[in-house]
């Protein structure tokens, strides 16, 4: 059976040093911005740049094209026992 690859960081990232929490972040930043558009994976996710090594919440301009361009993605904290390393994320668009 062959396996899909999804390439899921830019080389930006890459450079930025992405652990295996920064990559977690990266993913849910991305899904966040990705599910919030209505495109799912339907959009090239290293054109989304999310800055792993960045605390949250953080601004995320979308490629020209796509509506709404700009998003707020805040990090989100599970506050249940045993929780600590869940990762999850919330995209809002911004209105300018």
């Amino acid at each position: 059976m062959a396996h899909a690859h999804i390439r899921l960081i830019s080389d930006d990232e890459e450079a930025a040093r992405v652990t295996d929490t920064r990559l977690l972040r990266a993913w849910t930043r991305k899904e966040a911005v990705a599910k919030g558009m209505g495109v799912g994976l339907g959009i090239p996710l290293p054109s989304l740049p999310v800055r792993p090594e960045c605390d949250g919440p953080l601004v995320v301009r979308v490629p020209p094209g796509r509506r709404p361009g700009v998003w707020r993605v805040d990090d989100l904290r599970c506050p249940l026992p045993g929780a600590e390393r869940t990762t999850a994320a919330l995209a809002t668009p911004l209105r300018y």
